[in-house]
């Protein structure tokens, strides 16, 4: 099972890739862009409690009923501001009043 993540697959040691004129390490080859590295990931949960927390890390079905909201699809009201000064001191209110401001989906990425 390689490990890799990448263009040149890798058994944890470094490789190496022969070309025409000479061996090309790894950390000199441009194809190798990742060697034994776990995709990015944010496991982080918020629990009631330490039981509650340990339910949902053993037990996949579980997650889906945690304290979790998916930002997918949601329609964003966005405004961009010059500045940081610019931006109204109501901003963070739960009350404020953003109607004006542009919608966007998210994640809009």
């Amino acid at each position: 099972m390689h490990a890799a993540v990448g263009i040149v697959p890798s058994t944890g040691h470094h490789t190496m890739q022969r070309t025409q004129q000479r061996t090309v390490p790894d950390w000199e080859n441009p194809a190798v862009f990742s060697i034994n590295q776990r995709n990015a990931h944010v496991p982080l949960r918020s629990s009631l409690d330490a039981s509650t927390a340990a339910k949902v890390f053993a037990d996949p079905a579980a997650r889906q009923q945690t304290r979790v909201m998916t930002l997918n699809g949601i329609d964003w009201a966005f405004k961009l501001y010059d500045k940081p000064e610019a931006v109204p001191e109501a901003f963070a209110s739960p009350d404020f009043d953003a109607a004006k401001w542009s919608r966007i989906e998210g994640p809009g990425n």
